[in-house]
């Protein structure tokens, strides 16, 4: 029992919990202004092995039209053309 029980902890694969997780950025705006955003619609997993770390792995979607930064005139201009 003790070597499976080891077995889980060294090798193990988890999805991102959207309620308890945040994919989130901070920028400065002309140096002066601080931007706090949040993107609300996304997932991931994260694949690790401690035996073979250089197996583990981390899978991520973010949609960008999830983007919300509180001023609803800067989420537009950040999903408009580049």
């Amino acid at each position: 029992m003790r070597i499976f029980l080891a077995a889980a902890v060294l090798i193990g694969s988890w999805s991102m919990d959207p309620r308890e997780s945040v994919v989130g950025f901070t920028v400065t705006k002309f140096g002066r202004e601080v931007v706090h955003g949040r993107f609300h619609d996304f997932s991931g997993t994260v694949t690790y092995d401690a035996r073979h770390p250089e197996k583990s792995s981390m899978r991520w979607r973010v949609r960008i039209a999830s983007v919300k930064t509180g001023e609803p005139a800067r989420d537009e201009t950040l999903l408009g053309p580049a």
